[in-house]
């Protein structure tokens, strides 16, 4: 059985995390819902519906472009959940972007429960 995320190291927890940001960012460039939430909850996916994926999606690529570069920042734990955040540099803007994904094991899986790109 999978450990809770907050009993694992930084390390550990990164190492889950890093394979879901890149999906995510990889799917919303391909504009692939369904390879989106694939690691994201329910209630999350209940969150972002498929039009408003459809809509924030076009809208982030339009103005920012796509991810060429991102730093771990840390990670933090709160709850049952842990906080890790990057900063991310994309092709069409000079500004620091910030993602947060809050993962959190459910089952056997880990999964996101809480995303935001800012």
């Amino acid at each position: 059985m999978a450990e809770e995320i907050t009993e694992q190291t930084d390390e550990e927890i990164i190492a889950i995390a890093e394979p879901i940001v890149q999906n995510m960012l990889e799917s919303s460039y391909a504009l692939d819902y369904e390879r989106f939430t694939r690691d994201i909850s329910e209630h999350y996916k209940k969150a972002v519906p498929e039009d408003k994926f459809h809509e924030e999606t076009t809208k982030l690529i339009g103005s920012d472009g796509q991810c060429v570069a991102r730093k771990l920042l840390g990670v933090l734990r709160k709850g049952e959940a842990a906080l890790v955040v990057w900063s991310a540099k994309y092709d069409k803007t000079e500004d620091d972007t910030l993602i947060q994904l809050m993962i959190t094991r459910e089952g056997e899986r880990y999964l996101v429960i809480w995303g935001l790109w800012s």
